[in-house]
């Protein structure tokens, strides 16, 4: 037991001299120490070891520690690197972590920029060559009218000049191959002009009134300078409707890969819900600046007044029982995946689906009462700037009708040059000229369309649809 004690006291002797010199005083300040200087006359050796080290040579100095336990600082960095990795958990868990309303809105908003890439493109001129296959079938329809309807083929050019103002449309439709109708369409100087290339070859110069022209003109010439405006309209009232939005609405749940949040619309907060919106937009500078560009009219704070004292006095007590609920689902990079907009009552129930099943494809459904009614995909895909988009929808897998689009656009390239300085009035037209229209039936691709649907017995399909007397919509 002594030699135990001597050790013991020979290493609390050598640890206060090693760290600081007055060792004495803080003896006199600690009993405990004294105790341990007490009895170090007896150690002869051990003594010479403390003179050495007061002497400060290295070699003394840097075995002397060697003799500690390293137990204390290894505890202490495991205690340094565990709250390290508990704090960063911790604050993925719950300083890190969006909100359900966090989560929707910013889904959404991922999903409108990834799709507004158009506000980016400026041109002057543009080219856009196409080509349409259709496809149909049917359990409702025989055979050979399927055939005779996928037989259609439609393919063209469309060319805009923004700085000129014209906009030129070549149409080719052919059935089983042969030329059925080509048409061109002219627009110049506000004046409209048409071709049937197979028929007469000569312009006619069309007497459209002023109004319904001016809306054609606006959709024909729409530039993406306009369409970037429409965009950014768009994106200032999605950013004021998630500021109107309150937290307690939304409810988040956890799926495959991801999360779902919903939020409920009913009778017991649609009016907050509106009156908070219009209060929102009310204080939106930009929302108001966007609008006039977009619409050329003004929004003023007396209308949006006006809309929320329209509000305050609607009655939602006959509507008790109706809610609409939105909901998205995200993967784990909080990426939209699926949007579903349900309309629900005591009695009845609608459904309108849109889900990102890849990175090319979104698939699309109408349902009611659970049933599917609508459903639909749409697959764009573009390499080398040729684009292909395949657009399909089905009726209750009633009937199928898939478009084949192929598409190559340029920009900035030199356009059909159009001479219509020989146009003859639409009202001016001579017999000859109205003899060679009237020829449509004798193109070659008319002709075997004739020929082939006086092989298919018609009167099935409208009994198909139960009769002719009465079918209706």
């Amino acid at each position: 037991m002594e030699n135990n004690e001597l050790n013991q006291n020979e290493e609390q002797v050598q640890e206060p001299i090693i760290i600081e010199e007055p060792v004495e005083e803080t003896s006199v300040e600690e009993p405990v120490t004294e105790e341990v200087v007490e009895e170090p006359a007896v150690v002869s050796e051990p003594v010479q070891t403390v003179e050495t080290v007061e002497t400060v040579q290295p070699s003394v100095t840097i075995e002397t520690p060697k003799k500690k336990s390293a137990l204390p600082v290894i505890l202490f960095l495991l205690v340094l690197v565990g709250l390290g990795v508990g704090g960063y958990f911790l604050a993925q868990k719950f300083i890190g972590k969006k909100t359900p309303k966090e989560m929707f809105m910013s889904s959404i908003e991922k999903a409108v920029k990834k799709n507004s890439n158009i506000k980016e493109k400026t041109f002057n001129t543009l080219s856009d060559k196409f080509n349409i296959k259709v496809k149909v079938s049917s359990v409702m329809l025989d055979k050979e009218l399927l055939d005779i309807i996928n037989k259609f083929n439609i393919s063209g050019k469309v060319e805009v000049d923004q700085k000129n103002n014209k906009f030129y449309a070549n149409i080719d439709t052919t059935y089983d191959k042969e030329s059925l109708i080509k048409l061109s369409t002219y627009l110049e100087d506000n004046t409209m002009y048409m071709m049937f290339d197979d028929l007469l070859n000569k312009w006619i110069k069309m007497d459209v009134s002023d109004s319904s022209f001016d809306s054609l003109t606006q959709m024909t010439t729409i530039n993406s300078v306009e369409m970037g405006k429409y965009g950014e309209l768009f994106e200032e009232v999605l950013k004021v409707f998630k500021n109107s939005l309150n937290e307690k609405y939304f409810v988040s749940e956890k799926v495959d890969g991801g999360n779902k949040i919903s939020i409920t619309i009913d009778s017991t907060n649609i009016k907050d819900i509106l009156s908070d919106f219009a209060k929102e937009l009310k204080k939106s500078k930009d929302y108001k600046k966007l609008y006039k560009e977009v619409t050329g009219q003004e929004m003023t704070d007396s209308q949006i007044d006006e809309f929320v004292s329209q509000i305050n006095m609607m009655d939602t007590s006959s509507s008790s029982d109706g809610k609409i609920i939105i909901s998205v689902t995200t993967n784990s990079k909080n990426e939209l995946t699926k949007l579903d907009i349900t309309l629900k009552s005591a009695s009845e129930e609608y459904s309108f689906i849109i889900e990102q099943t890849s990175d090319d494809t979104v698939e699309f459904a109408v349902k009611t009462q659970g049933i599917k009614m609508f459903s639909g995909s749409y697959t764009a895909k573009e390499e080398n700037g040729k684009s292909n988009v395949v657009f399909k929808v089905s009726m209750m897998e009633m009937i199928n009708i898939e478009l084949d689009i192929d598409e190559e656009i340029k920009y900035d390239v030199d356009l059909t040059k159009v001479d219509v300085s020989n146009a003859v009035v639409s009202d001016k037209l001579t017999d000859a000229d109205i003899a060679k229209l009237d020829k449509i039936s004798d193109t070659k691709g008319m002709k075997k369309l004739i020929e082939d649907l006086n092989k298919v017995d018609l009167s099935s399909l409208m009994e198909s649809f139960g009769g002719s007397s009465s079918f209706s919509f």
